[in-house]
């Protein structure tokens, strides 16, 4: 007998949560990539390496022309060429990218980096967690609220204006 309210297993048919992972460290990426895969998470997990191939990706430009805006950014801080900081300060400047959930996911514990990406946007603040188990759980916790609780904006809501009448509360 199935617990009231849930779904069964199959009756999640909605699409993979796209997640574009921006992190410098190929470890931490190799790690993240591989414990998505054994917890069979609905992510689809794209990766660049810096602030600059972030923005190429996000904005579609070369090599990204053909990329899919990710549904969600997962950003690392301390990255070289453009920071997190300068990732998060440009995406949340950019009319098409702004509406963008962004997950700092960084190993800085200082106050200041966590207080100034909450100022400049960010809508989560999450430090590495040291050791595999924890951070399982942590990728657990996030494919689950990110992917299944959480509502997120629809792809083409960036591109509207905001006194659109089509962001009316009464569209599926």
């Amino acid at each position: 007998m199935e617990e009231r309210g849930a779904m069964p297993n199959n009756a999640l048919l909605s699409p993979a949560l796209h997640v574009l992972l921006v992190d410098d460290d190929e470890g931490d990426a190799f790690i993240i990539e591989d414990l998505l895969e054994e917890i069979e998470s609905d992510i689809q997990l794209s990766r660049v390496s810096d602030g600059l191939e972030a923005m190429a990706f996000l904005q579609q430009t070369p090599p990204y022309q053909t990329a899919k805006i990710p549904d969600l950014v997962l950003l690392d801080l301390n990255m070289p060429r453009m920071d997190g900081r300068q990732v998060l300060k440009a995406i949340r400047e950019n009319q098409s990218l702004c509406h963008l959930p962004v997950v700092i996911l960084t190993t800085s514990d200082a106050r200041f980096d966590i207080n100034h990406s909450y100022l400049e946007g960010g809508n989560c603040y999450i430090i590495k967690p040291s050791g595999i188990h924890k951070l399982m759980s942590m990728l657990k916790n996030m494919s689950h609220f990110w992917g299944q609780i959480a509502q997120l904006p629809k792809p083409s809501f960036g591109s509207r204006s905001v006194s659109s009448p089509s962001l009316d509360s009464s569209e599926p």
